[in-house]
């Protein structure tokens, strides 16, 4: 046995301590997995960019990207057939979509424009401004909140002023590259760009409380690098989760426990 001095004795004992206290606090704030199991899939047009995947009174909507072919889209009650669909203009990118207070939103990635539509048959209404890059939008009825690729997401008027920005954080560090955007059971959900998790987020800490791991569900997808998981819409009344992504030939409905 090494005898050695009572003032080394100390800071060993005290190293050892905060490493193993480093160790249990990383143990105690790793955020569960989600379990989920596919109800359903659907047919889903491989040419869509997705960008924005939401329900509204039962009907799925979809927002798609990449200039000249960026759209909105109305489906029927197959979830596979567009019942209206709403072009944008050749130089606007399209982003992420939600349905707030009765009006349905449109971003766009770089030219800080929205749109806003009738969401019963994509009529448009009138525009809204907002700085920097839109990416990701979602609404719980009272609260507008966009994603920029960043760490943080934004909470916008209906005229696009910020109203706060809210940090996003995994396991103590920002999460970056935040991407669509969709409320579910109190929580925000994410996707993040080139990931295959789906991130469930406190809109009050910001802090991320659960994940949920699609890397077996998307890897089959990925023949090529843009066809990233993208696309997180809620059905209330189904109480599923349904995902797809950007050039996917699927839809899929989860049941997940959350």
């Amino acid at each position: 046995m090494i005898n050695l001095p009572k003032q080394f004795r100390f800071r060993i004992k005290g190293t050892l301590l905060a490493l193993l206290g480093s160790l249990f606090f990383a143990c105690s704030v790793a955020q569960p997995t989600l379990e989920y199991e596919v109800v359903e899939s659907y047919p889903h047009n491989p040419g869509n960019f997705t960008q924005g995947l939401m329900f509204y009174q039962g009907v799925l909507y979809e927002g798609t990207g990449q200039r000249g072919d960026s759209r909105l889209i109305r489906y029927r009650d197959d979830y596979q057939t567009p019942l209206y669909t709403r072009p944008l203009p050749n130089r606007y990118f399209g982003e992420g979509i939600a349905v707030h207070k009765e009006l349905l939103y449109q971003l766009t990635w770089q030219s800080e424009l929205g749109f806003i539509f009738n969401p019963e048959d994509l009529s448009p209404v009138e525009n809204f401004n907002y700085i920097g890059e839109g990416w990701g939008l979602t609404s719980n009825g009272e609260e507008l909140w966009m994603s920029n690729g960043s760490s943080s997401l934004l909470q916008i008027s209906e005229q696009g002023e910020i109203i706060q920005s809210l940090q996003i954080r995994l396991d103590g560090a920002p999460l970056d590259k935040l991407n669509e955007l969709e409320w579910v059971e109190g929580y925000i959900a994410a996707n993040r760009w080139y990931d295959n998790h789906i991130y469930f987020i406190d809109p009050q800490s910001g802090e991320v409380k659960y994940r949920l791991d699609l890397s077996d569900l998307a890897k089959p997808q990925q023949s090529r690098s843009e066809k990233v998981l993208n696309g997180i819409a809620w059905h209330p009344q189904h109480q599923t989760l349904w995902v797809t992504g950007k050039y996917w030939n699927r839809l899929y409905e989860l049941e997940i426990d959350i």
